[in-house]
């Protein structure tokens, strides 16, 4: 579920491991794309192994949190597109698209409503990744997305920290030590 109101851009989960980020930035995201038909999400992740083992096909990736009756055919088989960037088609028409950061000029061209940003820290080539992402969010009345990530110093993370249009969300790995 995401956070209240209307007013923010960017929600950034800044935790450390095993808080449940991932989990919580694949429910927003299918969420978002059920709760509104017709739209189009993209999830980038530092590289394509770590979007399809995490944030696709992982113990709390998309396709473990998606109801799989609400995807195109009603099965993963008939909603999933596994190769070479994976895709999630909807049955109500919204796609969510997956993007590596060590490939930022694939987000060269594509247009979506919202993102989810996963690791943001640990992008490669963090500054061009993330600059071809905000050409990409510019769909609908009010695009916005979701940042997951371990905390890193990092310029970027600092100005995302720093917005006042961000919600931050902070956790310890300590907080689900039992």
């Amino acid at each position: 579920v995401s956070p209240p109101g209307d007013w923010w851009d960017g929600w950034l989960m800044l935790s450390g491991r095993m808080t449940g980020k991932t989990r919580s930035g694949g429910e927003h995201t299918w969420w978002e794309c059920y709760a509104t038909p017709e739209i189009r999400w993209a999830v980038i992740a530092p590289t394509s192994s770590d979007l399809h083992r995490v944030c696709f096909e992982g113990e709390s990736g998309l396709l473990a949190v998606i109801p799989p009756e609400i995807l195109r055919g009603g099965s993963v088989q008939g909603g999933y597109r596994k190769s070479p960037y994976p895709e999630i088609h909807f049955e109500n028409g919204s796609i969510i698209q997956g993007f590596s950061a060590d490939e930022p000029e694939r987000l060269r061209g594509p247009q979506f409503h919202g993102y989810w940003a996963d690791e943001l820290a640990a992008w490669r080539y963090l500054q061009k990744a993330w600059d071809m992402l905000m050409f990409c969010v510019r769909l609908g009345p009010r695009p916005r997305g979701v940042i997951t990530t371990t905390p890193r110093p990092k310029p970027l993370i600092s100005k995302i920290l720093n917005s006042s249009k961000t919600i931050i969300s902070r956790g310890s790995s300590y907080d689900n030590k039992a």
